[in-house]
């Protein structure tokens, strides 16, 4: 038995759309302030990402990105730049082997996100220009752990349901 369907424009007319809750949040939240470099100081972070990376002089690196786990910066990220000149690759060689890219075969690969905890030594760096930005001086292993598991990923091969 066929029922008559009802027009949903009444319904639809006399609810709010979820745009115009979110309109309306925009205009009476406050604006977050904008954060300004870390302060000087040790930092245990997380490595989260890594990826060979290229300067706008040309210049080949290798960019990692760290995120505070420890203290009241939590969450905040640094990034440093390792990069392969002939005055810098021996620093370069001896800052990305802790955390295990000692190869170049290793470089080539995905970075291993969210594995490696380090403790990071920084410090504030003043451009011609007057921008302040942070700089990683000094990285040193503190742990390698396993990640965290996506509860969202597939199963892994030979191991399904």
């Amino acid at each position: 038995m066929n029922t008559p369907r009802k027009p949903l424009t009444g319904i639809v007319a006399g609810a709010k759309s979820v745009g115009d809750d979110i309109l309306e949040q925009f205009d009476t939240t406050t604006a977050a302030d904008d954060f300004g470099p870390l302060p000087k100081g040790s930092y245990v972070c997380l490595a989260v990402g890594g990826q060979m990376t290229t300067a706008k002089t040309g210049t080949h690196g290798y960019t990692v990105e760290f995120k505070v786990i420890e203290g009241d910066q939590v969450d905040r990220r640094l990034w440093r730049t390792w990069y392969f000149t002939p005055a810098a690759m021996a620093f370069t060689k001896r800052d990305l082997a802790k955390l295990g890219l000692d190869s170049k075969a290793k470089l080539s690969q995905p970075f291993p996100a969210n594995r490696m905890v380090c403790k990071l030594t920084v410090t504030i760096r003043k451009d011609d220009d007057g921008t302040e930005r942070n700089e990683v001086k000094k990285l040193d292993m503190v742990r390698v752990q396993e990640p965290e598991v996506d509860p969202f990923a597939p199963p892994a091969e030979g191991g399904g349901q």
